[in-house]
């Protein structure tokens, strides 16, 4: 953990405390994009996330596919079975805006990146959840 060790500093915003180099990225985060967060390990699990789901090596999700996802992930049903309902669930549920209606490998990362910023584990237990189900390995 990057904050061991050092003096940390309380966030109002967030309610919680960072070192000075949490709080730099965080606020990159608000500006750049919630990827900038992800470690590299992290951006290699959501490439394999990302992999599994993408059969057809299109470098898209249609809804179909993300459907497929979010059953496997999600303890929640979507809805996303066109491409205008995928496009409001994304920007609705994550504050993203998809392109063409489908989802690329750096909007689930801006997915993610905006789950740990939140302080959501969502990252690791969806990776669980698809090793369980014999997606992942």
């Amino acid at each position: 953990d990057c904050c061991s060790g050092v003096e940390l500093e309380y966030d109002v915003d967030q309610d919680k405390f960072y070192c000075f180099r949490c709080r730099e990225l965080f606020a990159r985060a608000e500006t750049e994009g919630f990827r900038v967060i992800l470690t590299a390990e992290s951006k290699e699990i959501i490439s394999l996330i990302f992999a599994a789901f993408d059969k057809k090596e299109t470098g898209k999700w249609d809804p179909a596919t993300f459907t497929q996802f979010a059953e496997a992930c999600f303890s929640f049903e979507v809805h996303t079975d066109t491409a205008d309902e995928l496009t409001e669930f994304f920007h609705s549920e994550y504050d993203i805006s998809l392109s063409g209606g489908v989802v690329t490998l750096e909007n689930l990362e801006e997915m993610y990146g905006g789950f740990a910023y939140n302080g959501v584990g969502a990252l690791n237990d969806h990776a669980d959840a698809l090793v369980e189900e014999g997606m992942l390995n």
